[in-house]
């Protein structure tokens, strides 16, 4: 099954218990712009996702792996910006 960067992102935002405005407003983008892409209505371009990973204090390359690729590279990599 691919992996879908919004829902991701989502699952992160929420994580944290931020709302859809809370990311928008660190990741400096709309709050409707943002749940575009997290609802796959839109192209997740690098620009955003380099906005998001930073607000989200991540790093960018998890919005791209399963939630078990996440699990193990957790195990042996530093996740934080």
């Amino acid at each position: 099954m691919p992996v879908e960067p919004g829902k991701v992102i989502r699952e992160m935002r929420v994580e944290r218990g931020w709302t859809n405005a809370e990311l928008a407003r660190r990741s400096k983008m709309s709050p409707g712009q943002l749940s575009k892409l997290e609802k796959g209505q839109s192209n997740l371009r690098v620009p955003a996702i380099f906005k998001i990973a930073k607000a989200l204090n991540l790093k960018p390359c998890l919005f791209f792996m399963t939630a078990s690729d996440r699990e193990a590279f957790e195990s042996v990599a530093d996740l934080r910006w």
